[in-house]
């Protein structure tokens, strides 16, 4: 039997849904996301709108002037305008989102090549290419939108690296606001500030940067440069020419003796000097400023004349003043001078962290014045020297103390030991001779030698003195006469002493054998007898060395 094949099993669709909303969705999907993309990346670099007030508008052109950060364009102005108060311009800038964190106190704004010069090559730049605004910002300033725009470039930017001093001197020369710093001919600094703080006190703000400011010590010396040197050594002339000077410059070194020091801290004061000669000269160091206010006649004193202490140099004349009081007539001529404590060898003092001298060097002087110290006016050598300062010790001085009058304290003073102090006791001694009658003296004087000549002229006293010469003549005639008698007198004087020592002797010996029945008052009579013997000899040795007495008396 054959058997019949069976059908296939008989399949059924199934209907299946896809999550993918088909190929007809990718192209508006993709431009969803390059949107996003596009949102999210503008957001992200969305600029930061700030102010910057400028004296000028100096050329900005909105959506035209560039913001210049580290070399790099960061931004553009985009408006300018009048400030509020209608004497300066509010520049508005726009800058990327990224250096948002870089507005904050410590940035400031210029606008570069504003002033056209032949020397500024950045001026010769913009006024082809146009003015830019640059900007420079330093670290660990607050949040800040609006900002006071810079006449000129910062001579050191704010995030620069270093330490900064301060100079001292009575005359910056051609020291000026970006100087440079030179060290063994190196450029290691700028001068970042000049400032006016009295009329014989400028200062000017160093900055040393970074590793070469662990040069400058409390014993280093600063000079002004110049850039041009001239040089007559070698029986010739040479000559010189130091770029880095031409604008002014400050060279600085230390001295052999001083190199061992720490570096000095940030803030330190130094003095500032005419050139390298008188720095090592005359200077050592930071200086303190104290004010004296002399007697005398101060007006030959030299600027530059030293400070001596014990004979030893530890300052120097910085300003002589004279200052007149129009109520009361009084004229004064304070002298201002410098001292160096470096000079001083204070013992178990340490250079101060904030480079203060002030306090330590007062608290000396102060010691050394309540000790009588006092300063005078001296000359080297006496009388014809040149004048110099010189705190000596006074002596019957009484205590006294630093006086805080004016900008700086004053030092007690004591009249000077020189010409001029001189000249103050000649003219009291004229004063006091001139006080003596010496008229009267005179007149007094002629009466009495006028009575001498009258007395004198007497023939009574040409008569006395003749007679006198008579009297002496025959005194001489007498001693003649006398003198050689004198020698046989002596003799028979001698001879009766021994006679009558004898003649002692002899009664001794014949009384002495018979006992007590001798009178009592022979032995006195012995007794008398050698008196009389001794009184003749003791006439004859006194005859012998004065035989002028047997006519003038023993004297």
């Amino acid at each position: 039997m054959t058997e019949t094949p069976s059908a296939p099993p008989r399949l059924s669709a199934r209907e299946i849904r896809s999550r993918w909303p088909g190929l007809v969705w990718a192209v508006p999907i993709a431009a969803l996301l390059v949107v996003l993309y596009l949102a999210i990346n503008a957001l992200a670099h969305t600029g930061v709108d700030a102010v910057v007030v400028f004296g000028s508008g100096s050329g900005a052109i909105p959506g035209d002037t560039k913001v210049i950060y580290r070399g790099v364009q960061v931004g553009h102005v985009v408006s300018v305008g009048l400030d509020k108060d209608g004497h300066s311009v509010d520049v508005k800038i726009r800058i990327e989102g990224g250096l948002k964190r870089q507005l904050n106190t410590s940035t400031v704004f210029w606008v570069e090549g504003a002033n056209f010069s032949l020397t500024d090559l950045s001026s010769i730049k913009a006024a082809v290419a146009g003015v830019t605004i640059d900007m420079a910002s330093g670290t660990g300033g607050q949040p800040q939108r609006r900002f006071i725009g810079l006449d000129s470039p910062p001579a050191v930017l704010p995030d620069a690296k270093g330490t900064a001093f301060w100079l001292q001197t009575d005359n910056l020369g051609a020291v000026q606001k970006g100087s440079n710093i030179i060290y063994q001919g190196m450029q290691v600094g700028k001068v970042a500030e000049v400032e006016v703080r009295g009329a014989n006190d400028l200062r000017a703000e160093l900055f040393v940067f970074k590793p070469y400011d662990q040069l400058v010590r409390p014993g280093s010396l600063f000079w002004s440069e110049s850039a041009l040197k001239i040089s007559l050594s070698g029986g010739g002339v040479s000559a010189g020419f130091n770029p880095a000077a031409a604008l002014g410059a400050v060279s600085f070194e230390t001295p052999e003796e001083f190199r061992g020091q720490a570096p000095a801290p940030a803030g330190t004061k130094f003095a500032l000097y005419a050139n390298q000669d008188r720095a090592f000269g005359e200077g050592v160091g930071p200086q303190v400023y104290y004010t004296i206010d002399f007697p005398q006649a101060v007006g030959d004193v030299a600027l530059g004349a030293p400070v001596m202490l014990h004979g030893f140099q530890v300052g120097a004349v910085k300003a002589v003043d004279l200052a007149v009081d129009p109520a009361t007539g009084r004229i004064a001529a304070p002298v201002t001078i410098s001292i160096e404590p470096i000079r001083l060898h204070l013992q178990g003092m340490t250079p101060p962290a904030a480079g203060n001298w002030r306090p330590i060097v007062d608290r000396t002087l102060d010691a050394l014045v309540a000790r009588g110290y006092r300063a005078r006016l001296d000359q080297s050598p006496p009388l014809i020297g040149s004048r110099h300062v010189s705190l000596d010790p006074i002596a019957g001085a009484k205590p006294a103390h630093l006086m805080r009058v004016g900008e700086y304290p004053v030092v007690p003073s004591a009249p000077s030991a020189d010409i001029g102090a001189l000249g103050d006791k000649a003219n009291t001694l004229l004063d006091h001779l001139n006080a003596v009658p010496l008229e009267e003296i005179g007149e007094n004087a002629r009466q009495i030698t006028g009575r001498l000549a009258q007395i004198l002229k007497s023939p009574k006293i040409d008569d006395a003195v003749s007679k006198l010469d008579d009297t002496l003549d025959q005194a001489d005639k007498m001693v003649r006469e006398v003198r050689p008698q004198v020698g046989p007198l002596i003799t028979s004087l001698r001879h009766a002493a021994d006679q009558l020592d004898a003649t002692v002797a002899s009664a001794n010996s014949v009384l002495g054998g018979q006992g007590a029945s001798q009178d009592a008052s022979v032995p006195d009579a012995l007794r008398q007898l050698s008196d009389a013997a001794r009184s003749i000899r003791a006439l004859a040795d006194y005859l012998q060395r004065h035989p002028e007495a047997i006519v003038q008396g023993k004297k």
